[in-house]
């Protein structure tokens, strides 16, 4: 749920921004960042404790994390182009970091899928 910084700030904060820290924009939520760390980089942990041991779920969390940062850097990096585009202001480092991202993540599938063999073979 989306909370305008400017009515409920958070601890810490005091309405209208910390001076010289601008406030969240109005399409912005914590709400990410939480799932962030909440969920996703203690999977990721999981996962890559679970591949250092070699057990069956390793390899299915570490396929479903690897993909879902595959297209996550895709799909920013194609934003940040098509925002440059159409004239809009993007920061390249942005644009590099998540190509940077996707294009690793190629390579890491790949010697996922290559290391993945069939039971009993």
């Amino acid at each position: 749920m989306a909370r305008p910084p400017d009515l409920c700030p958070g601890p810490g904060r005091r309405a209208g921004g910390v001076s010289g820290i601008p406030v969240l924009e109005n399409t912005t939520s914590m709400f990410i960042q939480v799932m962030d760390l909440g969920i996703v980089v203690p999977v990721c942990v999981l996962s890559a404790v679970l591949l250092l041991r070699r057990r069956p779920w390793g390899y299915l969390l570490a396929s479903v994390g690897l993909l879902k940062f595959l297209t996550l850097g895709i799909a920013v990096s194609l934003m940040g182009l098509n925002m440059a585009r159409v004239g809009v202001l993007v920061s390249a480092v942005q644009v590099g970091i998540f190509t940077t991202i996707a294009l690793a993540n190629v390579v890491m599938v790949f010697f996922l899928l290559r290391s993945a063999t069939e039971e009993g073979a």
